[in-house]
């Protein structure tokens, strides 16, 4: 579904505070929103994580891992690879081909986060059938989707389900970090 006029930026920051993205004493949320009409991407990047998921980092994210799939069409493994490239960034241990430095700082102790969130917003279900009617709002047709992956869950089952449940456990702020990108 589209944007339908408005700002993907600002529409992450209310989903992110709404639904209390994250652990509350950590603010270690993670939102990363699609808006396949509009052709735009956003991850939102709660205060705590802002010193390892940077905004330079979050817009290498979306720019080498994700766009290049949405371009072919591919939204499946681009969300998968987005996805796989947040929480390697979390850990520290996503390689980035990239050639500008990246800004990541270490947090003391470097316990890494135990949650992060997605919520990706990818292709209506009528889109899929190849059916017509466009809907409104962001959560029109079934193509508002939500996962949580959290210390060993990941994506889970067979045809490409995801896994997870959810922690909404009194959420963190957002920052105002990430990064916005179009495909």
């Amino acid at each position: 579904p589209a944007i339908e006029g408005g700002d993907i930026d600002g529409y992450a920051v209310q989903v992110f505070e709404k639904w209390k993205l994250g652990k509350a004493s950590k603010d270690n949320g993670v939102l990363f929103l699609i808006s396949v009409q509009d052709r735009q991407m956003r991850i939102e990047v709660g205060y705590g994580l802002e010193g390892v998921l940077t905004d330079a980092m979050s817009s290498r994210i979306n720019r080498n891992e994700v766009a290049p799939r949405f371009r072919q069409g591919d939204y499946d493994n681009g969300v998968k690879a987005g996805v796989s490239a947040i929480i390697q960034t979390i850990k520290g241990e996503y390689k980035n081909d990239d050639p500008a430095p990246q800004q990541r700082r270490k947090k003391k102790g470097s316990p890494l986060v135990s949650i992060i969130i997605f919520i990706v917003l990818i292709i209506i279900a009528s889109r899929r059938r190849g059916g017509g009617g466009g809907g409104s709002g962001w959560s029109a047709a079934g193509g508002f989707l939500a996962g949580t992956l959290m210390g060993g869950r990941g994506f889970g089952g067979s045809g490409g389900s995801w896994g997870g449940g959810g922690d909404f456990g009194g959420g963190g702020s957002s920052g105002g970090g990430g990064s916005s990108d179009s495909w």
